[in-house]
């Protein structure tokens, strides 16, 4: 997020938990991500948390994988930024 922070992206931290345990999380961590509350993980379609979901400016689903990733790696800052078509 630190790295894209000069464009026009929306980081959403989505969570099965309870709302006191995604407030305590928030509080303990400095993340600038908004956060939400799921309850319907299967009707989404998820499989695994976590769970990346990368949507194009037009609001269409481009990327989506289960599991962890290491977003700040270069290649992985590169697919962002094609997605949203900026450089």
């Amino acid at each position: 997020q630190n790295i894209l922070r000069d464009e026009e992206i929306v980081f959403l931290l989505a969570s099965n938990e309870s709302i006191e345990e995604i407030d305590g999380f928030r509080i303990k961590h400095d993340y600038k991500f908004d956060y939400t509350r799921i309850e319907n993980s299967e009707d989404l379609d998820i499989q695994a948390l976590p769970t990346t979901f990368i949507f194009s400016p037009e609001g269409n689903l481009a990327f989506s994988e289960p599991g962890g990733r290491k977003w700040d790696d270069a290649g992985n800052i590169k697919l962002i930024r094609e997605i949203i078509k900026t450089k």
